[in-house]
């Protein structure tokens, strides 16, 4: 009898049966020999008792494929049949020894050798279980019987809990859309209930649409707004606007037209005035810039605040015309005369500044260096002077029932004072 050498290591481990023990035999070691009934007896019946317990599947033993030594089904390939092979091994190593069954020779103690193990590991792991007989007719009577009865228990406790599953027949009699009608079955008894529509519900939804709808139709509207050119007709500066508008998009010729047209408005002639004179500046024609200035300072003398402050602009942009004409002198005292009647005309302090840097440089260049210091000492003290006055503050003029408005142009190559309105509000409500 061939011997196997192994090498046993034992290890004790809680099963459902109680304790066992179970040795590991490892084949590539020689430190003993085991004869074939000794190394069968390691993996007694009573190591593996705790498989015994384990449920097979109750299925057509035809069905069942081996792949690698193990039983499957093709509804389930992952899963291995364990209490089928618990008796298998169990038999196989109560009548082999463990090196006859390795090499496949023995079934049994009483085979002759020769016979392979095939033999075991071909049985069907177990007999299917045969079909339970049908029913007799008086048993399935029976059945219906006794389950028909347990229906009837369980409507019974459920009306005694005041839940029945359909209300009485008298109430839906009563709640039926077609009076006396109810749906019944074959039996008798009613087999659906049919609840009626609420009627109440759909009359107040009805209700508070028809009175939504009547909120929306006689809901109090707002008037339309008055159309822009009719708000600029009533105010009488149709012409002036327009004016204004062809001058900021430098159209001077026809801005001057519109002005001429504007003049006829007694209230406007000052603001007019000033705008014509820009427009005369912008294109290079000084003479005329000159005299509509001068016609503003006439149409509003120095009496009240609004007309010393529209007279000290005018004097501002007639000192920047004298400028370009070359005239120093009078323009130095048109600036100093805008200054003093109104100390935040910053424009006329803005200018006076450049006077004086161009006068320092003037100086420089004629050899006169003592005097350069103090020009720009001045123009640095009119620089920081207008810096204080907050020229970016709107600040408004009433001509009539046109609010004007005090803005800044560029014409040629100075900024200057020009009034202006706001198109979209002109009387001046949002400035």
């Amino acid at each position: 009898m061939a011997a196997t050498t192994m090498t046993s290591r034992s290890q004790t481990f809680e099963a459902p049966g109680g304790t066992a023990t179970w040795r590991t035999m490892n084949l590539a070691s020689t430190t003993a020999s085991l004869s074939g009934p000794e190394a069968a007896s390691s993996f007694s019946a009573g190591a593996t008792s705790w498989l015994k317990p384990t449920k097979t599947a109750r299925a057509d033993p035809s069905a069942f494929t081996r792949h690698d030594g193990a039983w499957s089904h093709p509804a389930d390939p992952n899963r291995t049949y364990i209490g089928a092979w618990h008796n298998k091994i169990d038999r196989a190593m109560a009548l082999s020894s463990l090196a006859e069954l390795a090499a496949g020779q023995r079934r049994s103690r009483d085979e002759p050798p020769g016979q392979v193990r095939a033999a075991i590991l071909d049985e069907v792991p177990f007999e299917p279980e045969p079909a339970p007989p049908p029913l007799s007719r008086a048993d399935l009577a029976r059945q219906i019987a006794v389950h028909r009865a347990q229906t009837k228990h369980s409507f019974a406790r459920r009306r005694e809990a005041g839940k029945p599953i359909e209300p009485p027949t008298a109430v839906r009699a009563a709640d039926a859309v077609v009076p006396g009608w109810i749906p019944t079955g074959t039996d008798g008894h009613p087999v659906r209930h049919l609840s009626p529509p609420d009627e109440s519900k759909l009359g107040r939804l009805e209700a508070d649409l028809k009175r939504k709808f009547a909120d929306s139709v006689t809901a109090p509207s707002l008037d339309l707004r008055q159309p822009r050119i009719d708000e600029m007709a009533e105010a009488q500066a149709v012409e002036f606007l327009r004016g204004n508008e062809l001058f900021d998009k430098g159209d001077h010729l026809a801005a001057l037209a519109e002005y001429e047209a504007a003049l006829k408005v007694a209230a406007l002639v000052p603001y007019v005035q000033l705008n014509r004179g820009n427009a005369f500046k912008a294109l290079l024609r000084p003479v005329e810039a000159a005299a509509c200035y001068q016609l503003c300072l006439d149409a509003s003398p120095p009496r009240t605040e609004q007309q010393r402050l529209v007279h000290s602009l005018a004097l501002l942009n007639l000192g920047l015309v004298r400028e370009d004409e070359g005239r120093l002198q009078p323009a130095m005292q048109l600036y100093n005369a805008a200054l003093a009647l109104n100390p935040k005309c910053h424009l006329a302090s803005k200018a006076r500044g450049h006077m004086h840097v161009r006068n320092a440089q003037r100086l420089q260049a004629s050899g006169v260096s003592k005097s350069v210091p103090p020009q720009y000492e001045m123009a640095f003290n009119m620089y920081g002077r207008t810096l204080d006055v907050d020229w970016q503050l709107p600040r408004v003029f009433r001509a009539g029932k046109l609010a004007v408005r005090m803005e800044t142009r560029t014409a040629w190559n100075a900024e200057v004072y020009h009034f202006t309105s706001n198109l979209t509000c002109i009387n001046g409500e949002y400035l």
